[in-house]
């Protein structure tokens, strides 16, 4: 590595520097740096003697040493089996293990040190820890079916891999009734070009590349070249003056390198039939500094979209500051508010074939020009779109290149951004109430009169329907669910039809284009939507989803026992933040609006998998030990999640789509500048319910929980950075568990001294 990075920093870069084409000027910095990666990194490997090189990151020269003479003992116990020779042996044995179970739990608690908070870098090291195999991955396609036929030969898996990847989206988009041409978008742009978006404005700097160098996830997949992310991050100051100038280069005459346009595709097994391509999902790497290039475009784009206001604010994906809890937060209250004012809901959840794939470039152009994108970065997008190829490699074997003829690229950067913008103008094609998170669209509306109410959300359905259909984009019938929710349960069960229209609106109707989605109801074989990752059901009980979290404590719990004897408490701990809290507290504001009855399985979950982190007796008191862990409670980490929630909103850190959501008292009562100043009009406004079990969701809940808590302790809810009110608030809620915790159970199974 050092002497790779000395040789990287004697080249001069001069063959780049003098170009002014941003093709040729990427194809010489790419050959110089691949010509000397190649001599200093040689693809050959070798393979390490156990006995002599540790291939264990734990095993030090001295455990190898200890290692080696285990065995010599051991085949000397084995040829002459004397009680000397086997006492010897296992004497020798017993230590040895213990020092490599040390030596494990020291090695492991470095690793989680460094992985802390970084879910996907725990597990590994988890699995590792157990020994656990990896799943079969692209490695053992051996053999699949091609018109019905097996093949074997690898470079004709790739080959078919690489047609079926290219062809699905063709497939899906010609499916689909030609819809009548769009409204023509009215040229949005203003006069002054210094309100546009312009790439060119802002030159790149080696400060900037190096700054969104650290933004990149470090990964360690290669790609088509052999390279990755985490390995050009080493030399990233040395190579970005070279960049600079390509950077700038392409910004200023609109073009994307060709070399950065194509994919290197790995077919990865999902469920089914091995030999069906159409069983392997296609994880798309793409070059690194395309990467790089696209992240300096989606900081500054996003930046863009925001500061004016451009994206829709129904729309929740990819976005900074939204999450999914904010959509389903308003999805919630929305079916909450239609229960306890007696109307009726409809709820629709649309699922979209392949919606990134399908994306028609052309329109995306129009779509760019329509949220104020200027002319030339206009052509810098049409240049990084059009005339991108792929390959499939499995294994050893590659496909040829393939040209990509429709969507957003996968795996890339600036392609979700890309697709907000497509269908940004979604929410206005119906009457619906629409709620988007990418491309999972879920469609509301309630009335009083159940009949209209079927009547209408079909109509504005077909709405919807045509506008996908506008923009290439297909609704898988099978997988597009809709559901009722009302305070009656005869309603409430009421079977209905509604379709996926795909007729043209004012012509005839055809019934071969009319689609039937199913209805979920509490009879249904799944009872149940998963809607952004929380189970709903047509009762709002949410009882799948606490079983569904329940079930995820007991595999979390599991892990826990397998793994306590090798792993330290603070290992431990982290464990249990990546198998249990991750689940706790995933929608938490939203599934724990129910009776606390129904949270017992939970609660009890929680404080099994507080024993075993703290190594204590299965029937130990939990107070001391979520004190010493510095864990909160299930109730108080409720409370915790529903008060950050407000304080988000108080100091208005949530998305537009919650601005003036709860009202002060003094904005109901319509209060003018010169009215009299009541005590309470800044408090907010808490909303009155018709129903018992209203008041639980959120809409009702946490205004009132926010007033209570000002009320009593307004030195932290008066604080207004956010990571310090989060700091402040959890200190809070530990040092109301008592440092010295005495139970008041008479013969206590846990604390009693009585045999």
């Amino acid at each position: 590595m050092l002497a790779f990075g000395t040789a990287l920093r004697a080249l001069s870069w001069q063959d780049v520097i003098n170009s002014d084409n941003a093709n040729v000027a990427y194809e010489n910095f790419e050959t110089s740096l691949m010509e000397l990666f190649n001599i200093y990194f040689p693809s050959n490997l070798t393979k390490l003697n156990r006995k002599k090189c540790p291939v264990e990151d734990w095993m030090s020269k001295g455990l190898l040493v200890s290692r080696n003479n285990k065995i010599r003992l051991f085949l000397l116990s084995r040829s002459n089996p004397s009680e000397f020779n086997l006492n010897t042996y296992r004497n020798y044995r017993n230590i040895f293990n213990s020092l490599i179970r040390k030596a494990k739990k020291l090695h492991y608690e470095k690793l989680f040190h460094k992985a802390k908070f970084n879910l996907k870098e725990t597990w590994t090291l988890f699995n590792k820890a157990i020994n656990k195999k990896p799943k079969k991955n692209e490695q053992n396609i051996t053999e699949i079916k091609i018109n019905d036929l097996l093949a074997s030969d690898p470079e004709e898996i790739a080959e078919a891999f690489n047609k079926f990847y290219l062809s699905i989206a063709t497939e899906i988009v010609g499916t689909i009734n030609p819809p009548p041409p769009p409204q023509p978008v009215p040229d949005p742009l203003p006069l002054n070009p210094n309100e546009l978006f312009d790439l060119q404005r802002n030159p790149v700097t080696t400060e900037e590349i190096a700054q969104t160098m650290k933004l990149l996830q470090k990964k360690r997949t290669l790609d088509i070249n052999g390279l990755s992310v985490n390995f050009i991050s080493n030399f990233i100051l040395t190579l970005s003056r070279p960049l600079k100038h390509i950077f700038n280069l392409s910004f200023s005459t609109s073009t994307f390198p060709n070399k950065l346009k194509t994919a290197k595709v790995i077919p990865i097994f999902k469920s089914g039939d091995r030999t069906l391509t159409t069983n392997y999902r296609p994880i798309s790497i793409l070059n690194v500094f395309s990467k790089l290039i696209e992240k300096i475009v989606h900081t500054r784009l996003s930046n863009f979209l925001e500061k004016h206001n451009l994206l829709n604010k129904r729309q929740f994906g990819f976005r900074s500051e939204h999450s999914t809890t904010h959509p389903l937060s308003l999805v919630i209250d929305n079916l909450s508010k239609a229960n306890d004012t007696k109307k009726h809901t409809i709820a629709i959840f649309c699922d979209l074939s392949k919606a990134f794939d399908c994306v028609n470039h052309t329109l995306l152009l129009n779509k760019l020009k329509a949220v104020k994108v200027g002319g030339g970065a206009v052509e810098w997008f049409a240049s990084y779109l059009f005339e991108r190829n792929q390959l499939v490699n499995i294994g050893d074997s590659k496909s040829k290149l393939g040209k990509i003829k429709l969507g957003v690229p996968q795996g890339s950067i600036l392609g979700p951004l890309l697709f907000l913008i497509y269908i940004n103008d979604l929410p206005d094609s119906s009457l619906l109430d629409t709620y988007l998170f990418a491309d999972d669209t879920t469609l509301i509306s309630s009335h009083s009169d159940f009949d209209y109410l079927v009547n209408f959300v079909q109509i504005e359905f077909q709405k919807v329907c045509q506008f996908f259909r506008q923009h290439g984009l297909a609704l898988n019938h099978k997988k597009t669910n809709f559901m009722i929710l009302s305070f009656s349960p005869t309603i409430r069960n009421t079977k209905i039809n509604l379709f996926i229209d795909n007729n043209n609106i004012n012509e005839q109707r055809s019934q071969d284009l009319l689609l039937p989605i199913d209805q979920i109801s509490s009879s249904s074989k799944q009872p149940y939507v998963k809607f952004l990752g929380v189970l709903l059901d047509p009762e709002l009980t949410f009882k799948n989803h606490i079983n569904h979290v329940s079930n995820q404590l007991s595999k979390g719990i599991y892990f826990l026992k397998t793994s306590k004897n090798f792993f330290t408490e603070f290992c431990l701990k982290n464990i249990y933040y990546t198998l249990i809290h991750s689940h706790l507290t995933y929608a938490l504001t939203i599934w724990s609006c129910v009776s606390p009855g129904l949270l017992d399985s939970v609660v009890k979950k929680q404080k099994t998998a507080i024993r075993i982190v703290c190594n204590a007796k299965p029937n130990a008191h939990t107070q001391p030990l979520f004190k010493r862990l510095g864990i909160l409670p299930f109730q108080k980490l409720t409370e915790y999640f529903n008060l950050t929630f407000m304080h988000s909103y108080q100091y208005k850190f949530l998305p537009s789509s919650f601005d003036n959501y709860w009202p002060t008292n003094r904005s109901v009562r319509n209060a003018q500048q010169n009215d009299l100043v009541l005590r309470n009009d800044n408090e907010l406004y808490l909303p009155p319910c018709r129903l018992k079990s209203t008041e639980f969701f959120p809409f009702y809940r946490l205004p009132r929980l926010w007033r209570n808590f000002d009320n009593e302790f307004p030195n932290i809810t008066f604080i207004r950075n956010k990571n310090e009110f989060k700091s402040k608030l959890k200190e809070h809620f530990l040092n109301q568990i008592p440092e010295d915790y005495r139970c008041e159970r008479l013969f206590c199974h846990s604390c009693s001294p009585l045999p």
